[in-house]
Formats: C-alpha cells, structure tokens, sequence
C-alpha cells in the first residue's frame, strides 16, 4: 500500500520550480500568449484525501524567458502530486511561472489573473478563445 501512496504524493520529493529553470533565454523577440491547455492533473484534497481530477490550463505572455511545453506540464503536475486544494495550486503555479519566468503576464483557470491579464479584459477574452470557452468576439 505504500508505493501508491509514493506515486501520489510524488511532488513531495521534487523541486517544482527545476521545471521553470531549464528555459530558451533567446525567443527571437516572441511576444505573444503561450497557452497550455487541458493538462490533466491529479491530486487529494488536504482535508479529506479525496482525489481531484481536473485540467488545467495556463496562458502567459513570455517577456524572455521561455520554457518548454513539457517543463510546463512537469511542474504543474509536481504541484499537483501534494495534497492541494484548488485554489491553492492554482495560487502556487501562477505565482512561482510569475516569480520565474517574469512574463508580461499570467493566468491558470481556477481563475487567479496577474500582470498583463489582469488589467486587459480583450487578454483575458483571447485566453478564454484559445482554450475553446469562448467564440470570437463574444464578450465576458
């Protein structure tokens, strides 16, 4: 019964952030949104244990540094194999890709909205367009 319980709660044994350090420092001027989407998460909730089966979706607009699509996945899967509540991984994923990276901006749907995302309703509509919740030109 043990190694289910290492698998799960793998993230414990990692440093999340090793993920964000291996980036392209050069993007040739690249300026525009990156979103990930539909990064399938799982993880136990902290004060019962029931498991949490979610996606997750991340948009950042790059200022220089550029991380891989896969370190993307692999350090928000990290954060996810601890015992979480949503709101805190949602909390710990944007707050370290915007500690890090130092994009222009940042967002990941449990809706925690930084830089550029914040104070642009048209970035936050293009975000929504891209992981397929809104149409073009509808408005939020």
């Amino acid at each position: 019964m043990a190694r289910p319980f290492e698998e799960f709660f793998a993230g414990y044994r990692e440093d999340p952030l090793e993920y964000l350090e291996q980036t392209f420092e050069e993007s040739e001027g690249y300026n525009e949104m990156v979103v990930v989407r539909d990064i399938r998460i799982e993880s136990y909730g902290e004060h019962h244990l029931a498991p949490i089966l979610a996606k997750v979706h991340i948009g950042y607009i790059p200022e220089r540094r550029v991380p891989s699509i896969s370190k993307l996945t692999g350090f928000a899967k990290a954060y996810a194999k601890r015992l979480q509540i949503r709101e805190k991984l949602t909390a710990q994923i944007t707050n370290y890709i915007e500690e890090v990276l130092r994009p222009k901006g940042v967002v990941m749907v449990t809706n925690l909205k930084l830089g550029a995302f914040r104070g642009s309703s048209y970035t936050w509509r293009e975000f929504l367009y891209f992981i397929g919740k809104i149409s073009p030109g509808a408005s939020t």
